[in-house]
């Protein structure tokens, strides 16, 4: 759980633990993702131990969707990588037809499924102060990829774990 104790109510610095992306500010995402998986795409994932980037071997992943995030307090990126099996079941169950491979119009889902993520992260964050402002996503697609975020901080790796396979949220962050 969250530590509390002496001034444990003010709003926290962001810049307070640079190596260690707050909980606080991390887990409306995965929320959100998990809530945006399960509901727009009836894909139900699990998340798994969150990690630095780079620590641990990369699955394959086939689409992603990423987003930059700009607030008073800081800037940074939120992306969303997804394996293939699970993208193509996750776009199997919105159309309710089987799908054999990833157009670009299908790959737009990965934004759209950031974009309700990242909606859902922003209100609750925004609840506690934070002010994060409105973003688009961009949609990335190709049989291995990776993106190397231009933060100082470390990259946190959050894996969502589905039967089909994974999907990672990646989220790094530099106080502005």
């Amino acid at each position: 759980g969250l530590i509390s104790g002496p001034g444990s109510s003010e709003k926290k610095n962001m810049d307070q633990n640079q190596s260690q992306l707050n909980l606080e500010f991390v887990n409306p995402f995965i929320i959100g993702a998990v809530d945006a998986l399960q509901v727009q795409a009836g894909l139900r994932v699990e998340g798994g131990k969150p990690f630095i980037k780079g620590k641990k071997p990369q699955p394959q992943f086939v689409v992603a969707g990423v987003l930059g995030i700009v607030s008073n307090e800081f800037k940074g990126a939120i992306g969303l990588f997804f394996e293939k099996q699970a993208f193509i079941k996750m776009i199997e169950n919105m159309l309710g037809e089987s799908v054999e491979t990833i157009s670009d119009e299908y790959a737009d889902a990965a934004a759209e499924i950031l974009n309700i993520t990242y909606g859902s992260a922003k209100t609750k964050l925004n609840a506690m102060g934070h002010d994060l402002k409105r973003a688009l996503p961009t949609v990335m697609k190709g049989s291995d990829l990776s993106v190397h975020h231009s933060s100082q901080a470390p990259t946190i790796v959050i894996p969502l774990l589905s039967e089909f396979g994974q999907i990672h949220i990646e989220i790094s962050v530099d106080p502005s």
